[in-house]
């Protein structure tokens, strides 16, 4: 075998191993009744009451270094929220709510594929 066959071969493994590694997590980011219908932005099956996974889209966390998910209830001005995503942000990044109100956060993160199907 010849040193560029080599080489190539060793990338298609590299790409093989990659994407099998890829950590996958539900998408999906609240509910309200009064709004029109989103698969991510507005679906009931997202709530803790209807949680319903086949309704519900799934992505692949980007977080190289530290690849998570994360199932969260957000509860702003008496209005809650259930989002369940990927978590990307990195460890130099800064999670920030709603400057000057007081927003209450409530969940998990998770390491497993499609793990955040719990209840926050």
């Amino acid at each position: 075998m010849t040193l560029k066959a080599a080489v190539s071969l060793l990338l298609v493994t590299l790409c093989i191993i990659h994407t099998g590694s890829a950590l996958q997590c539900y998408l999906c980011m609240g509910f309200n009744s009064l709004l029109p219908y989103d698969q991510v932005y507005n679906n009931p099956a997202c709530t803790s009451e209807d949680f319903d996974a086949s309704q519900l889209l799934t992505e692949n966390s980007t977080n190289v270094n530290e690849p998570s998910c994360m199932a969260i209830i957000q509860t702003y001005e008496g209005m809650s929220i259930t989002s369940r995503t990927p978590d990307d942000s990195g460890p130099t990044q800064t999670r920030t709510g709603f400057q000057g109100k007081i927003a209450r956060f409530h969940g998990y993160f998770c390491d497993g594929n499609l793990c955040n199907s719990q209840d926050p």
